[in-house]
This record gives structure tokens, C-alpha cells and sequence, in this order.
């Protein structure tokens, strides 16, 4: 062994490993995978905060806003205001006031535009400033300067609620009216108000789903005739019918009701002496035909409409009331003195001499 070289370090190897130790190989055991990453936890959409519409706005935006964040039709809900405003005798508004105040606002739309951008030719500048909106990506080009710009309209597909609806409140009034003309006594004021209803839901319905706020017309109309019955059932009740009438009363007190129609009320068949007539007239006109030899005390209450008396200039207007109007009989010695009392919601009251 030459001195000069290098011994050669061998590490020990265990007994049976070596290659030259005629033993088997030991197997290296697997590396285990590592553990799987935890399960991040559930993230739920965050509402976004209530503020008033910038975009979607007629005195405030308040319904607008409302309307953006629970997605529902802004101007139905502006409807809804307007009727709560008149039912409340304008308590409602101070509501809406109150929105105003607490209800922040929109911030102002706008979108920086980097400078470098290309611009569109000129003849699709925006207003003339050098900035064009993309209708399709909503891209924003132009000058450095902020662009205000308003997203795309959203179109709908053709919505069949108004029609529906209109459809089915046509049918409710026509059955009811069916099943008072076979003998049930259902009311005017109960028909309009069922058909009324069904109108109400289906605006409610197309604040979520369809369109029809042309609804909102016929509602109205709707509305009008409820009122107005309502009005007269207030004066004579439900029962008081609806037509033509001619009423000679015969005995000293009596008394009559109509709800809507013409009404002719004939003083000549009463005893002689004193009597007094009570009549109650919903909607339409009251002609009293007076004797020549009686003398008329008319009491007469009128909503709104117009009384009439022979040589007497008329009075019309709304809340009338004329008390004690004296009518003298034109012949002497008098047969009959006569009061009439006569309440009307809507229409004319009017006293004629009675042909001989």
C-alpha cells in the first residue's frame, strides 16, 4: 500500500443490508399525505346598506331606494304611499319625511377613466365631451376626467298578469252580481270592493313577479265607485235598492229611502192638517210635487248637488244645508201644512207645483 494515497472512509453498514452480504433489501415505509386544509366557513351575501335611488327618483328617491333593496316595483310603492298619504289625512307623509332624513343617499355614479385609453371616433362622443360608454361591456373611454354614466335598461319579457287580473276581477263582479240577481242581496259597495281586491293583488304580485302597472288605471277607477257607494250606504244603507220611484204618502208621517235613482215624491193624497214626510236619496234627484193650497217647510241636507225652489234663486255647492225654507201656499185659505225632510248624499233636490 502506497503511503501517499488516501485511505477511503467506508460508513458501516448493518448486518444483512450490505450488497455483498447476500441479504434482501429492508423496504422504505410510505410518506403519509398531509391533512387536508380546514373547511372554511360558510359566507353568506351581505345585503347591501338602504339608501335613497339617485336614478330611480321623484321627489327623494325614497321609494326607489326601498324598492332597489327588496325588489319590488317603485312605482306601484309609490302608489301605496300616495293612498296611504290621502286614507291617513296626510299622517303618512310625515313617514316619508322621516325616511328622507334617515335614509342616506346614494353616492354619485361615476367612473374614473384612465388616461392612454383609446377614444371612439367622434361621432360617438358622449354630450360632446370626448367619452363613450360601451353599451354591451359598460367600458368607459375617454379623457382623464370622471364620467357619470347610467348602467344598461333591463328589458323584461312580456308579462299576461294585468291582463289576468283584469280577466279574473271582470268574472268575481259578474258572479256576484249573478248570485244578488238570483235573490242573495249582495250589495253594490261589496261587488266593487271584491273586484277592487283582486286588482290589489294582482299589483301586489307584479311588485315580484310580471308587469302591470298599467293596473293601477283601472284600481283607480275602481277605488272612485267604492268610495262613492260606500258615501251612499252611509246615507241609506245597503237596502234601500236602485231605480225609479214615485212615492204619494197618504197618512201624516212617513217615511221613504232610496240609494240611487230618480224619485218623485207627491204631496197631494196627504190628509189635511199637519204631516211630515222623511226622505233618504243615496245618489240621484228628489222632485217634490207640491199642492197649490199647502204649505211646504222643507228641510233639506245635500253632500253635494243643488236645491231648487219656486221663486227662490237655487243653491248648489257641497255640505248644503237649507233649513226652514218656507214654500206658502198659493190659494187661501191653506189645506195641509207639510215638512219635508229629505237627506241626500249625491244629486238634486228640487220642489215643483203639482198640476191640478
Amino acid at each position: 500500500m502506497d503511503e501517499n494515497q488516501n485511505p477511503t472512509l467506508v460508513e458501516p453498514t448493518e448486518p444483512g443490508t450490505g450488497s455483498g452480504g447476500g441479504g434482501a433489501a429492508t423496504a422504505t415505509a410510505p410518506t403519509p399525505p398531509p391533512p387536508p386544509p380546514p373547511t372554511p366557513p360558510p359566507t353568506y351575501p351581505v345585503r347591501p346598506q338602504l339608501r335613497r335611488s339617485r336614478t330611480d327618483r321623484v321627489a327623494a328617491g325614497v321609494c326607489g331606494g326601498i324598492a332597489r333593496q327588496y325588489g319590488i316595483d317603485a312605482v306601484l310603492l309609490r302608489i301605496l304611499v300616495v293612498v296611504a298619504t290621502l286614507f291617513t289625512g296626510g299622517v303618512f307623509l310625515i313617514a316619508y319625511v322621516l325616511a328622507w332624513v334617515f335614509i342616506p343617499d346614494d353616492p354619485p355614479l361615476v367612473a374614473l377613466v384612465a388616461p392612454g385609453q383609446p377614444v371612439p371616433p367622434a361621432g360617438y362622443a358622449s354630450g360632446g365631451t370626448g367619452s363613450y360608454v360601451d353599451p354591451a361591456t359598460g367600458q368607459v373611454y375617454g379623457a382623464v376626467s370622471p364620467v357619470t354614466y347610467a348602467p344598461a335598461r333591463r328589458t323584461e319579457p312580456r308579462s299576461y298578469l294585468g291582463l289576468l287580473t283584469v280577466s279574473a276581477s271582470v268574472v268575481i263582479g259578474a258572479l256576484l252580481a249573478l248570485v244578488d240577481g238570483l235573490g242573495a242581496h249582495i250589495s253594490g259597495l261589496a261587488i266593487f270592493a271584491s273586484m277592487l281586491a283582486v286588482l290589489g293583488i294582482g299589483l301586489v304580485v307584479g311588485a315580484w313577479r310580471g308587469r302591470a302597472r298599467w293596473l293601477i288605471a283601472p284600481a283607480l277607477v275602481l277605488l272612485l265607485l267604492v268610495q262613492g257607494t260606500a258615501a251612499v250606504h252611509s246615507v241609506v244603507g245597503s237596502a234601500a235598492g236602485a231605480g225609479d220611484r214615485r212615492w204619494t204618502p197618504t197618512v201624516s208621517s212617513t217615511s221613504y229611502e232610496l240609494g240611487a235613482g230618480s224619485a218623485r215624491l207627491d204631496l197631494r193624497s196627504l190628509p189635511a192638517g199637519s204631516s211630515t214626510v222623511h226622505v233618504q236619496l243615496g245618489l240621484g234627484e228628489l222632485i217634490v210635487l207640491l199642492p197649490r193650497d199647502t204649505n211646504l217647510t222643507l228641510h233639506a241636507k245635500v253632500g253635494a248637488g243643488e236645491v231648487k225652489v219656486p221663486g227662490q234663486q237655487p243653491e248648489d255647492g257641497v255640505g248644503l244645508q237649507v233649513v226652514d225654507r218656507d214654500v206658502p201656499a198659493q190659494e187661501i185659505p191653506a189645506a195641509r201644512n207639510v215638512t219635508v225632510d229629505t237627506q241626500v248624499g249625491l244629486g238634486t233636490v228640487e220642489v215643483r207645483y203639482a198640476s191640478s
